[in-house]
């Protein structure tokens, strides 16, 4: 719905400066500067990213593989499977059923030490941790990653 309702607000923005412009050439081409200072003051924040986070799950994968050791814990957040399993080097990605996302199912990797939260909300992510120090406790001297990307608020508190 986004584009579509930009895409009529644009139309009609234009239209108004042609009918102004008609009119008063110079009130028609105000409006286009105002409408054109507008557009660029809301767009400015987000205008090199778009809005979307600099989240570079590519290099977190890389450093768990380089550093981790075997009995170490890996914690990836729920939208942070598909680029963990991606990028993950040492580990073949494989696709598993899961009708609680959108898309029907989810991407894993092979290893045992990988735990992927199983959702976005408080009670997903506090399962999660508890698996984690549950597995850290029984491996003594082992450490938990975690891997997040695409995290909202409420995560990031839980």
């Amino acid at each position: 719905m986004l584009i579509p309702t930009l895409a009529v607000i644009a139309i009609g923005v234009v239209w108004g400066a042609f009918e102004l412009a008609r009119r008063a050439p110079v009130a028609g081409l105000a409006m286009v500067v105002v409408a054109g200072a507008l557009f660029a003051h809301g767009v400015a924040p987000s205008w090199r990213d778009f809005g979307m986070p600099d989240e570079d799950v590519r290099s977190q994968a890389a450093y768990v593989a380089r550093t981790m050791h075997p009995n170490d814990i890996v914690l990836v957040s729920s939208s942070g499977n598909w680029g963990f399993a991606y990028y993950s080097p040492h580990d073949s990605a494989f696709a598993a059923k899961d009708e609680t996302v959108s898309t029907g199912f989810v991407m894993r990797v092979r290893d045992p030490n990988v735990i992927i939260a199983a959702g976005r909300d408080s009670a997903s992510i506090r399962g999660a941790l508890r698996d984690a120090t549950r597995r850290q406790r029984t491996a003594p001297g082992s450490r938990i990653f975690v891997v997040c990307t695409h995290t909202l608020p409420a995560e990031s508190r839980a």
